[in-house]
């Protein structure tokens, strides 16, 4: 099998803001939508060749068949959202990396477009120089820079 890509797929729970996040602050371009009644309910989103897709509707992909109109609702007939609290609560946690050139030029670029990173860079131990950014679902992105390890005489 030969690999051609992974593109994450994520819940969201409010797409408008998620997309303000993705978009205006992260940067990335809104390739693709769905939407219902002329609301956004899934997006493809890219950047520099990195995809996401993100979307406010439960995707039960695996145990039920794909019904259009098969959503959980809650009380008040939002769809019920569980997210990065339900990876949380459960003991997962996802972190997707985003390599870049410059960790402490992409601290700087985020903070001008209004994101606020968990930290400033950091170098590690395991080779990398990286921040954390979290979106406004509690999901979690490291920006790491790869560290060249020079050889030692």
């Amino acid at each position: 099998m030969k690999l051609l890509g992974a593109v994450p797929y994520s819940r969201v729970s409010d797409m408008a803001r998620s997309l303000r996040f993705y978009v205006d602050g992260l940067g990335f371009s809104l390739e693709d939508r769905l939407e219902h009644d002329g609301v956004v309910f899934f997006a493809r989103l890219s950047k520099d060749g990195f995809g996401i897709m993100i979307s406010d509707r439960p995707a039960d992909l695996i145990n039920a068949p794909h019904v259009d109109e098969h959503h959980e609702h809650d009380d008040d007939g939002q769809h019920v959202f569980r997210g990065a609290n339900a990876l949380h609560d459960g003991g997962l946690d996802v972190l997707t990396y985003l390599y870049v050139e410059n960790a402490d030029a992409a601290y700087r670029e985020l903070r001008l477009r209004g994101i606020d990173p968990a930290e400033a860079p950091q170098d590690k131990f395991y080779g990398v120089r990286e921040f954390f950014v979290r979106d406004p679902d509690g999901y979690y992105f490291a920006i790491a820079q790869r560290l060249t390890v020079e050889a030692q005489p």
